[in-house]
């Protein structure tokens, strides 16, 4: 028996309709300082209905950003004036990637690192053991790997984290820090090392030029190291967090909702801004990866075999323009049709359907 999954992509968001999963591709948003042009999102980061080809990872460095595509690509841009720019050839397959200063890294899905750009941070620098790596953080000279067995590795010019410490699940650095978020709730600091007495059931840690965030299982904030700028000062009323992200003149919280907050120097949050999964702070600018929200031009769709072949019914707002594409595999979409819903109703029968063992089908609405 033949099974037909109707797939529904509204502006970039694509909702697979028999199963009730929705997935909702990225796009990322940047804001600040712009004279590097490193919030100049390229086309096709900032809107695309490409699943495979949606953002899952950001990071901003001092004057440029980078992205990391579902598919394992690497786009960046910004300041290039180091090399930050200049990917190696054949860099594929990356699962990360991070900003520094003057230069970038990207993690692959075999746990090596890959760094280019200024050269004393570049790949001479990396030691042999940062293998089976899991996560990268990049301070301004310096890098600290998480081991996929929960162990960790630096190297760079300062503030490394103790190598004998264990049980480690998460990283995190920045000019004059690093952190390491234990199993146990606890967090492990070096640079900025005046961690709170007693502060434990963290969940997620931030470091920033010169202060540190931690996110607590209920959903509040803590925050230590340098006052300058407000970076400590978190709002009193802040609650509901689950997300952090720390800079070097400002300190973020994504709430639930999806919207954030900012606090310092520089902490301004773009008008409207909404559906958040993350944020990256960079020298003067912000990333954030954001989910789409689902186009209110489109009320429905069903599918349903009609003598033996299928048909793609959608309903919506009257004399919107729409694209119908069809896939085999959810990769590659392949043109149909383009047509106009002048009734608010239209109704597609995919006279090649017997001919194939699965199809799926999405519309773009214009």
């Amino acid at each position: 028996m033949r099974r037909y999954v109707v797939t529904l992509a509204v502006s970039f968001c694509s909702i697979i309709l028999n199963s009730n999963a929705a997935l909702y591709p990225t796009a990322v948003i940047g804001w600040g300082n712009n004279f590097h042009g490193q919030i100049s999102v390229p086309d096709g980061l900032n809107q695309t209905n490409d699943l495979t080809k949606s953002v899952v990872g950001v990071s901003a460095g001092f004057a440029h950003s980078l992205a990391v595509t579902r598919d394992g690509r690497v786009v960046g841009w910004g300041r290039n004036d180091d090399g930050e720019l200049n990917f190696p050839n054949g860099l594929t397959n990356v699962v990360m990637v991070a900003a520094a200063d003057y230069h970038s890294e990207a993690l692959k899905s075999d746990g090596t690192v890959i760094a280019w750009g200024f050269e004393p941070f570049a790949p001479p620098a990396i030691p042999p053991e940062a293998t089976n790596i899991a996560k990268i953080a990049v301070g301004g000279a310096h890098t600290v790997a998480l081991r996929r067995d929960g162990t960790v590795v630096s190297w760079g010019g300062w503030f490394p984290l103790p190598q004998d410490i264990a049980d480690v699940i998460d990283i995190d650095a920045k000019a004059q820090v690093s952190l390491a978020l234990k199993r146990d709730g606890t967090v492990v600091a070096s640079g900025i090392t005046n961690v709170p007495v007693g502060l434990s059931n963290v969940v997620a840690i931030a470091a920033g030029g010169e202060h540190c965030l931690v996110l607590k299982s209920d959903g509040t904030v803590v925050s230590w190291g340098s006052s300058r700028h407000g970076l400590t000062n978190v709002p009193p009323d802040l609650s509901n967090v689950i997300g952090i992200a720390a800079g070097a003149l400002s300190s973020y919280a994504i709430r639930n909702d999806g919207t954030i907050v900012g606090w310092g120097t520089s902490a301004e949050v773009p008008p409207g801004l909404s559906n958040v999964l993350a944020i990256s702070v960079g020298g003067e600018h912000k990333l954030a990866l954001v989910k789409a929200a689902v186009s209110p031009t489109l009320q429905n769709t069903t599918g349903q075999f009609v003598n033996g072949e299928f048909q793609v019914q959608v309903t919506g707002v009257p004399f919107q323009n729409f694209v119908l594409e069809v896939s085999p595999d959810l990769e590659q979409w392949y043109f149909v049709m383009t047509n106009m819903l002048a009734t608010g109703t239209f109704t597609f029968t995919d006279s090649q359907s017997t001919n194939f063992p699965k199809r799926f089908y999405r519309v773009l609405m214009q």
